[in-house]
């Protein structure tokens, strides 16, 4: 079917798909350099990355198979926008927003206010739980939906649910933490 295509289609399709396997490369050689262990910030990382070779994989396929099922590119949008691109963003403010806020909060004379002592912004627990349901739900939600299982899909839905609403506790607690330290007295 791929040789049905326009050549410009092919060409477009074969490079945007070097592009991702090289981009891809590039973050998964960060995690084979890495010494530290992995922080729930970087497990939604890991995960993005996970959802980012697979919607890959799926997109080659359906350009080889053009136009594709339609349940295929449903699942292929499940993984581009709620696998890669969600799990990326809030792996990125797992790890940003925390210090963002300590830099906030230390004074210019150079003492830091009690949260910028704060070791842990972020409660580890809570985000492995949240990473837990928003990546397992989102995988879910693609499997359910290729395979076209309802049951399936609405269990998924929960779980991302679940997930997300964990992410928003943890959003919660770093917004209480900082307000806390904002009226602490030194």
């Amino acid at each position: 079917m791929i040789a049905a295509l326009a050549p410009i289609t092919i060409l477009g399709g074969l490079l945007m798909l070097g592009a991702g396997v090289a981009h891809l490369a590039l973050f998964a050689g960060y995690f084979g350099r890495r010494t530290r262990v992995l922080d729930p910030g970087l497990g939604f990382v890991l995960a993005a990355l996970v959802a980012y070779a697979a919607t890959l994989t799926l997109g080659a396929f359906l350009l080889a198979v053009r136009p594709g099922p339609g349940r295929l590119w449903a699942v292929y949008g499940t993984l581009a926008l709620l696998g890669w691109l969600t799990l990326f963003i809030v792996g990125v403010m797992h790890r940003v927003v925390p210090r963002i806020l300590t830099l906030i909060r230390v004074r210019k004379g150079g003492r830091p206010t009690p949260l910028a002592q704060r070791v842990e912004l972020v409660s580890e627990p809570l985000g492995w739980a949240s990473l837990a349901g928003m990546a397992g739900g989102t995988a879910g939600v693609a499997l359910s939906t290729g395979l076209g299982w309802e049951e399936g899909l609405r269990l998924a839905a929960g779980v991302l649910a679940a997930g997300t609403v964990l992410l928003i506790g943890q959003g919660a607690r770093v917004a209480a933490l900082a307000l806390r330290s904002r009226h602490a007295r030194p």
